[in-house]
C-alpha cells in the first residue's frame, strides 16, 4: 500500500471544473489528463506499508486531525509545477495549511516528498522535456476561474495503486474535521 491524506472535492465541484477544462481536453494527446473521480487535494504522502501500519495511520491521522473544524474552500485559477498541471485552491488557506501540518506535510519524518506543501489538484502530467503549448493555454484560460465553494468536513487516508490506465485510489480511513474535543477523563 501506497498511503497519503488528502482532501475530496464533492462532484459538483469537479464536474465544474470539468467542463472549464473541456474545451482544452479535447484532441489533446501531449497530456496525462487524470481521471476527474480521482481528483484529490494531497495534504501529506506517507509512503508504503503494510495493512495493519495502514489502520495505525488512520488513528494516528483521526488523532492529529482532533479539534481541526470543517474548512471552506475553492478550487480557483491554475498553474504548473515541473510536469504537472494543477487547478489551485483558495479559501481559508490558513485552516487548510494547518490541517495539512497535522496531517504531517511539512514533517520530514513524516512526507516522502522532496518540495514544500503547496495546496493544489492535479489535473494532469507530461513527461517530455519541452513544456506542451496545451499547459499554458490553460494556465492562463483559467486565470479567472472561480469555482463553487464548498465545506470539506473530512480527510481521507487513501491507497494509491498504480495501473496502466492511470493511479486507483480506495479510501483507508476517513478523518472528520470537527473543531469539537471530546471530554478529557
Amino acid at each position: 500500500m501506497r498511503l497519503f491524506a488528502a482532501v475530496v472535492p464533492p462532484p459538483r465541484v469537479a464536474e465544474h471544473l470539468a467542463a472549464a477544462l473541456d474545451r482544452y481536453r479535447s484532441g489533446d494527446t501531449s497530456l496525462r489528463w487524470t481521471r476527474v473521480e480521482s481528483w484529490h487535494l494531497t495534504l501529506a504522502f506517507y509512503g508504503s506499508c503494510t495493512e495493519a501500519q495502514a489502520e495505525e495511520r488512520g488513528a494516528w491521522l483521526r488523532e492529529r486531525l482532533r479539534g481541526h473544524g470543517p474548512v471552506r474552500l475553492r478550487l480557483a485559477g491554475a498553474g504548473r509545477f515541473r510536469g504537472v498541471l494543477w487547478a489551485g485552491v483558495d479559501g481559508d488557506a490558513d485552516a487548510l495549511h494547518a490541517i495539512a501540518r497535522a496531517a504531517g506535510a511539512e514533517d520530514e519524518r513524516v512526507v516522502k516528498e522532496a518540495r514544500r506543501w503547496h495546496p493544489h489538484l492535479t489535473l494532469a502530467r507530461w513527461r517530455a522535456s519541452r513544456l506542451p503549448r496545451v499547459v499554458s493555454r490553460v494556465v492562463d484560460g483559467l486565470a479567472d476561474y472561480r469555482g463553487p465553494e464548498w465545506v470539506a468536513e473530512e480527510v481521507v487516508l487513501l491507497n494509491s495503486e498504480l495501473h496502466p490506465a492511470g493511479a486507483r485510489y480506495t479510501a483507508q480511513a476517513r478523518c472528520p474535521l470537527t473543531s469539537s474535543r471530546p471530554p478529557i477523563d
